[in-house]
């Protein structure tokens, strides 16, 4: 419903694609640093079916915190 919204602003103020694209850009940021924020934060952090280099990952918060390292700087990649 936010996109709705941004898009329909975007109409009636007659933004340029640049500053659309900003807007998209910087939502994709939030979530993405949301979602690192929520791994971080998680209780049961479960690593069943979770290897690296062919060995299973034991659930630690080391291993939380690489994980949640690892996504960001995946993330990262695609924004």
């Amino acid at each position: 419903m936010s996109n709705v919204i941004v898009i329909a602003f975007a109409i009636i103020e007659h933004w340029n694609l640049i500053m659309l694209l900003w807007i998209y850009w910087a939502q994709s940021v939030i979530i993405g640093v949301f979602n690192v924020f929520k791994i971080l934060d998680l209780t049961r952090f479960s690593t069943n079916g979770f290897y690296v280099n062919g060995k299973p990952v034991d659930p630690t918060e080391g291993a939380k915190r690489q994980t949640a390292v690892f996504f960001a700087l995946h993330y990262r990649l695609f924004i």
